[in-house]
């Protein structure tokens, strides 16, 4: 089996636990990893909260560095670098509070290798308004949008409010743009404010982008989540797009409720196969776990001629 996850917290967690993807108590191993034939995976850097915006950014760098170091990775991927076989890691940071307010930090990122950014979490932040708040895009807000699309980083609408989604996905057409919403599950499925409703998930797919189904529980369903349940949001994400816009965001080490069933990376194999049960196709399957999302990247990581 291949597998590309749009979303983890494990680079994070690893940072904090002082462990390595060799050896650590995270939810995502590279002994799991080299189950897959072929692997890509996400890493965000989250901006933790009780934590100052300015620390934030200087805990970022840290991060970064210590998970490089640790693992023999390399996060300045553009489209051509990547992989066909192997594994693919790209960066991301998750809520970008971090800019503390200064646009010229979106440079320092992009040069650093982040190649998406979702850009709110919860409240209400430099950037905006987030999932539980009816506040879109601040001023400043806007000009980090503006500037994510100029360098070609990827603009996630997970854990935005409805007002900045729309104005994300506004701003992204602007520039003809395709935006990912990374770890969200269905609304229609699971009314939760965390997820996404049936028509922004079709402007995602307008964009040209992909959403990532999320396993955090609690956002799957309000009475329990097993991997039923998580086929019944990749079934409704593809009845409102399309199959090649659907992909997984699991969000290891992310969370700590997973559904029924999945206890690690490892257990991605039952998604496939509860897809499987229910008549949808080999190259569907494949679609979810590995090729939508590998194809998206192919097509909306930067082109070497165009960085300077």
């Amino acid at each position: 089996m291949d597998y590309f996850d749009l979303h983890c917290d494990t680079a994070t967690e690893l940072y904090d636990r002082g462990e390595t993807l060799s050896d650590n108590t995270c939810h995502i191993k590279s002994g799991y990893a080299r189950e897959f034939e072929r692997y890509g995976q996400v890493f965000a850097v989250f901006s933790k909260q009780g934590t100052s915006d300015d620390l934030c950014y200087d805990r970022f760098f840290k991060v970064v560095d210590r998970f490089e170091s640790a693992n023999g990775a390399e996060f300045r991927l553009t489209a051509e670098d990547l992989r066909e076989e192997g594994q693919n890691f790209i960066l991301s940071v998750e809520d970008a509070r971090l800019l503390a307010g200064d646009a010229r930090r979106v440079r320092s990122l992009f040069d650093r290798g982040v190649r998406l950014i979702t850009p709110l979490w919860a409240g209400v932040s430099c950037i905006g308004g987030s999932f539980d708040t009816d506040e879109g895009l601040s001023r400043f807000g806007k000009e980090v949008v503006d500037e994510c699309l100029k360098f070609g980083i990827i603009t996630d609408v997970s854990h935005a409010s409805g007002r900045s989604a729309d104005e994300i996905l506004s701003a992204a057409e602007t520039y003809g743009a395709a935006v990912i919403a990374s770890h969200s599950d269905s609304y229609s499925v699971n009314p939760h404010p965390r997820n996404i409703t049936d028509e922004r998930a079709r402007k995602v797919a307008r964009t040209g982008g992909i959403i990532g189904v999320c396993l955090h529980s609690p956002h799957l369903s309000s009475s329990g989540a097993n991997v039923c349940t998580i086929f019944e949001h990749v079934d409704r994400l593809i009845c409102e797009t399309d199959e090649k816009h659907v992909a997984i965001g699991a969000d290891f080490d992310g969370t700590d409720a997973l559904p029924d069933g999945i206890s690690s990376q490892r257990d991605v194999y039952f998604i496939a196969n509860e897809m499987l049960k229910h008549n949808y196709s080999q190259d569907t399957v494949d679609r979810i776990t590995f090729g939508n999302a590998y194809d998206f990247f192919k097509n909306n990581l930067p082109k070497r001629r165009n960085m300077k």
